[in-house]
């Protein structure tokens, strides 16, 4: 990746969290939209990932941060913490653990800092099993946010590959097919020899962020992995929320 997409792309993950606060209207059929749009590529899937991001609760004591973890870690299936983890100065709850065999899947609940009283909920899952998989521990998620009175905002991407360096061309011509399936309008473009990325709103998704003065909900990149002579194909919604 040249240096012109690795600043856009730091941009990008930088503003991840911030973004994921701003997710709105979220439907369980976001992730089947996605999902069928990628299928149509045929392009091999090589990893999965969920996201959410969101304020979450008001700080009292580290007492009251741990029980607050710990009753969501239990509703997520994953192990209660006999106390919060500290780096530098900064504490924090975290837990991680698996859903079914090989998916991996991380609670935090943290503060931007020591001064402030607002918690956030952060929550990532990494998968590689499936599609179906991927819908599968998708819709659970969504459930299960709903059932402990979390409004479910769920950042999705999908990244995966196709054996073959497709030129330039071909690569738009693969991005426009996703959009045409979704029935999104661009919003913004980075065009470079090695990079592809745009970013679209499509009616279809109705969970959606704003960029600038317009909404965006989904985003598709390409780029040429030269060592391992394919192209990889990153779709994400309502933003890709990983490396590309």
């Amino acid at each position: 990746m040249n240096q012109k997409g690795k600043i856009v792309l730091i941009f990008i993950l930088s503003m991840t969290f911030i973004l994921g606060l701003t997710v709105q209207g979220e439907s369980q059929e976001d992730i089947e939209f996605v999902i069928n749009s990628f299928k149509k590529t045929n392009a091999a899937l090589d990893q999965y990932w969920l996201h959410v991001g969101i304020p979450y609760g008001i700080y009292q004591d580290d007492h009251q941060w741990l029980d607050l973890g710990n009753q969501l870690s239990k509703a997520l299936e994953l192990a209660e913490q006999n106390q919060l983890q500290t780096i530098g100065l900064q504490k924090f709850y975290r837990s991680q653990g698996t859903w079914g065999k090989e998916t991996e899947v991380e609670l935090q609940l943290k503060r931007q800092n020591a001064q402030t009283k607002e918690m956030y909920l952060i929550f990532q899952l990494k998968g590689n099993q499936s599609l179906e998989e991927m819908s599968m521990y998708y819709q659970k998620l969504y459930q299960t946010l709903q059932e402990n009175q979390i409004s479910p905002k769920i950042n999705s991407c999908i990244q995966g590959s196709i054996d073959d360096k497709i030129n330039n061309g071909t690569q738009l011509v693969l991005i426009d097919q996703i959009l045409h399936n979704l029935k999104a309008k661009k919003v913004e473009q980075l065009d470079t020899d090695l990079v592809k990325s745009v970013s679209a709103f499509s009616t279809l998704i109705r969970q959606s962020i704003w960029t600038g003065n317009q909404k965006m909900n989904i985003q598709v990149a390409t780029h040429l992995d030269v060592l391992k002579r394919r192209t990889v194909l990153t779709v994400g919604t309502p933003i890709i929320i990983v490396e590309y």
